[in-house]
């Protein structure tokens, strides 16, 4: 069901697949799920967040694969991040 928000129609944020792969263990360096690279505020976040949310997340799990982190790649230290 889409919604109508500001002239704009939305999809509602349950359209926005959840990146959860079932394994769920964080990197205690990085604070990094090893499944999904969301960081614990992310995962927390999720249930309750709008659809503009959720994107804003999986754009930077996104990013966080595009600079080479996930399960092939050691997570780096969190002081290692930008």
């Amino acid at each position: 069901m889409e919604v109508q928000v500001g002239g704009e129609v939305e999809e509602p944020a349950e359209a926005v697949a959840s990146p959860c792969i079932g394994v769920c263990k964080l990197d205690q360096k990085s604070g990094l799920c090893l499944g999904c690279l969301r960081d614990g505020r992310e995962i927390g976040a999720w249930k309750n967040a709008d659809t503009h949310l959720r994107r804003a997340i999986l754009d930077r799990i996104a990013a966080r694969r595009a600079a080479g982190l996930g399960a092939a790649s050691p997570l780096p230290a969190a002081s290692d991040q930008a």
